[in-house]
């Protein structure tokens, strides 16, 4: 495959390293190191700089869109001091980054990440530096890492980037790799009993097969289009359940738990934003990600990413980007358990940012979607003056004995 005038060689090696230190780090900093550890800050610090000395040096094209959406990030950070920003300005930079690679290179990287991130909790258990502990009352396993969503959090960004990129590349062990990881996702979710995530990963592999059929619709694909604002809303009305009991314990208590986190919000919070990941006002923990993004963004950040969302969606719906698309689905339901939006040590998560900015990118707006696996079209021949084309002659067995080609006259 020829490089696309965009794609820059010497990025790919600057994404594999800091891609992989990051999956690396996350795994570390949630079993043998504690959260707030130095490590983390000081990896993810250092792989900003060096995607930024990386799209320097290269010349990687810089989106203009995606810069203001880094300079307000930073500007809520300084007015705010709020820490959230800092995840949303690493997502706008790496973007960049990403958007000057081939896209089939970059998600063999993000799948090969995910994969291995996986597998070091593993080694890291068998090795006997860490331990399984066993959580009651449901004898939820954690395998040594410091919580049970973290964990699935793993599996099902290995299950789901595995799948995808076997299945959208066509490869032709692809069936084998969708029933490993069923197989995988479905014997980790019974030591888990992580519910949020083993549905999740239900959910992409029945759209995998379902969205290309159901694409046909126009009202399927508006319903995809507006998923993020129709989650949010939805979280608001859990929100207004949270007198009642049996929707508290359908919900696993996040309608009761929305509810003290929206009433300790006040509406700069809302416009201006605040951080979720520290809000120590009564609530600390916010287990929707769509909360977090209106409320840890900001309700302009918020309203620009459901524009962006909304284009994107569009645009890989028109380029028949199925196992995109079911991913993309997966994901957004996912968001609706997790606060995992943002864990950017998550590559699953990195792959949802990189899919929505790139395809709604003014970067793309006069190229078209770069479907990479598309045949390239042969060049038109010049016409030379005076030469007539030959004719095309049949096949030997189609002619009979007296036909001849014609005389050409001069």
């Amino acid at each position: 495959m020829e490089v696309q005038p965009h794609h820059r060689r010497g990025m790919m090696p600057v994404l594999f390293l800091c891609l992989f230190a990051i999956a690396i780090n996350a795994v570390l900093i949630q079993t043998v190191t504690t959260d707030d550890s130095s490590l983390k800050s000081a990896i993810r610090m250092g792989a900003l700089g060096l995607v930024v000395v990386g799209i320097i040096f290269t010349n990687a094209r810089v989106t203009t869109g995606i810069i203001l959406l880094a300079l307000y990030s930073l500007a809520l950070l300084a007015l705010r001091q709020n820490m959230d920003q800092l995840s949303y300005v690493f997502v706008f930079v790496l973007a960049i980054g990403m958007f000057a690679v081939e896209e089939r290179r970059l998600e063999k990287t993000l799948m090969l990440a995910s994969v291995g991130s996986l597998a070091l909790v593993f080694v890291l258990l068998a090795g006997h530096v860490t331990t399984d502990v066993i959580l009651e009352p449901r004898s939820r396993h954690t395998y040594g890492t410091n919580g049970v969503p973290f964990f699935y959090n793993l599996v099902y960004g290995a299950g789901v980037m595995a799948v995808a990129y076997a299945y959208k590349y066509r490869l032709r062990f692809r069936f084998l790799v969708l029933l490993g990881s069923i197989a995988a996702a479905s014997y980790l979710f019974q030591q888990t009993d992580a519910r949020g995530g083993y549905l999740a990963f239900v959910a992409f592999v029945v759209l995998l097969f379902i969205v290309p059929i159901l694409a046909r619709v126009y009202l399927f694909r508006v319903a995809v289009a507006l998923l993020p604002a129709l989650f949010l809303l939805f979280a608001f009305y859990l929100a207004s359940l949270y007198q009642d009991d049996d929707a508290n314990i359908l919900w696993s208590f996040r309608p009761r738990l929305f509810q003290r986190f929206f009433e300790n919000v006040g509406l700069s919070d809302f416009f201006l934003s605040t951080s979720v990941k520290y809000f120590d006002r009564a609530v600390t923990i916010v287990d929707n990600s769509w909360i977090h993004l209106m409320v840890g963004g900001g309700a302009v950040l918020c309203l620009v990413f459901f524009i962006m969302y909304f284009r994107a969606v569009m645009n890989l719906f028109n380029a028949g980007r199925h196992v995109e698309l079911a991913f993309i689905i997966a994901t957004c339901i996912y968001f609706n358990s997790e606060s995992i939006m943002l864990r950017i040590e998550n590559m699953f998560a990195i792959y949802f940012w990189y899919l929505i900015l790139r395809y709604t990118s003014p970067l793309l707006a006069n190229e078209g979607l770069p479907i990479e696996d598309a045949p390239a079209k042969a060049p038109k021949q010049k016409r030379v003056p005076g030469h007539h084309p030959e004719f095309k002659r049949l096949p030997d067995w189609a002619r009979k004995p007296q036909d001849s080609m014609p005389a050409l006259r001069r």
